[in-house]
């Protein structure tokens, strides 16, 4: 696959679910093309700050599977996140 012309991947996925088969089969797809990649972990208001801590230290664990460490927690509604997702997005286009 010629992917001269991305610049990154955004993988959304929901905190209160965390990463499923089809989030890892896109990771290994996106390690295998060399693609810059950040999770944005969403919901996290929906989180009550115990299962922010336990959901997120599962997130790290599979994210360290594939070699990845960065993610961003990310709510649409208090807008947390926001200018981290916006700050990525900068940096990969090189802006």
């Amino acid at each position: 696959m010629d992917n001269s012309k991305l610049k990154g991947l955004i993988h959304i996925i929901d905190s209160r679910v965390g990463l499923t088969n089809l989030d890892e089969g896109m990771l290994t797809f996106a390690s295998e093309i060399h693609l810059n990649t950040v999770i944005v972990a969403t919901k996290i208001d929906k989180l009550k700050q115990s299962e922010k801590v336990k959901n997120f230290r599962l997130i790290e664990k599979k994210l360290a599977e594939f070699g990845l460490s960065e993610y961003i927690p990310f709510s649409a509604k208090t807008k947390f996140g926001r200018k981290e997702v916006l700050h990525w997005i900068e940096n990969s286009l090189k802006l």
